[in-house]
């Protein structure tokens, strides 16, 4: 016990240890090592020493009350809909750890130094309307607000990055929308798409069914 006891005084975060004792594991029936803590704001806890001196726990949870709080009087936002949008905004563009970054991040997406701030991004976007969520115009661009709007579900389907976009009398639409517009037939315009040479005039305009609507 002299070995434990050594323990006995030393402080790690908020927490200082008054005591140490061994317990045996639920899961792997090893014996643990414990320390009793007295906290800085007087709560008394039981953790692992290990997760003393590595750093993980810190106080008696109260340090982590604390930060929220802190976050919460600085924009008082910190469960509201829009502040969960804007982490995960910032998640898949910088933090290779989430899965998403790989379709974000590493494609070189990025969120402007602007929307770094959580204030900026929600003075700039506003409020998400309701059955909206956050949509890139440019499906290639980055997350900054002369290139992100809210859009309902029908819209950011029409601005995946896999549609076929075809710009013709100054217009750019997907193929869905062009066939929408026109009066035409989808798998007509998709295959026409795949003829080499041909021009948005002529995808769109071509009547169907014509020789000219060959592979050449």
């Amino acid at each position: 016990m002299s070995k434990l006891n050594n323990l006995v005084g030393n402080k790690y975060g908020r927490l200082t240890i008054i005591s140490c004792h061994y317990e045996v594991s639920k899961n792997s029936h090893k014996n643990i090592h414990m320390s009793v803590c007295v906290c800085e704001c007087g709560k008394t806890i039981t953790t692992r020493t290990t997760r003393l001196i590595s750093g993980i726990t810190k106080s008696c949870r109260c340090l982590s009350t604390e930060l929220t709080v802190a976050r919460n009087k600085t924009h008082g936002d910190a469960d509201s809909v829009e502040y969960g949008i804007w982490c995960g905004i910032k998640n898949r563009c910088t933090n290779k750890n989430v899965k998403s970054y790989k379709d974000y991040g590493e494609r070189g997406i990025t969120i402007c130094d602007r929307w770094l701030v959580y204030e900026n991004f929600l003075a700039d976007m506003g409020r998400r309307p309701k059955g909206c969520s956050i949509d890139r115009i440019n499906n290639e661009g980055n997350y900054e607000p002369d290139n992100c709007k809210w859009s309902t579900r029908s819209e950011q389907q029409n601005n995946k990055r896999t549609n076929h976009i075809i710009e013709y009398n100054g217009e750019r639409l997907n193929i869905k929308q062009w066939c929408t517009k026109l009066n035409l037939q989808y798998s007509t315009i998709l295959r026409r798409c795949t003829l080499p040479g041909w021009t948005a005039e002529q995808i769109l305009t071509t009547p169907s069914g014509k020789p000219k609507e060959v592979l050449r």
